[in-house]
């Protein structure tokens, strides 16, 4: 069996890429590391809502 080293980010990496999101403008929620070392950025605007927020939201006040 061949033995994979995982490749993890530093912290400098991440907050580049944090960083670089923010500055395209998504409101960054989290993010995750990948095995492969690769960093995917979750945007908040993105999270999906629950059917009761949507409901709510669609009554009239």
């Amino acid at each position: 069996m061949k033995h994979v080293r995982l490749r993890l980010p530093t912290k400098s990496q991440i907050e580049r890429v944090v960083k670089a999101a923010r500055s395209a403008g998504l409101d960054v929620s989290g993010f995750r590391i990948e095995p492969d070392g690769s960093i995917v950025v979750f945007d908040k605007s993105a999270t999906p809502k629950d059917e009761f927020a949507t409901w709510q939201e669609s009554r009239p006040n």
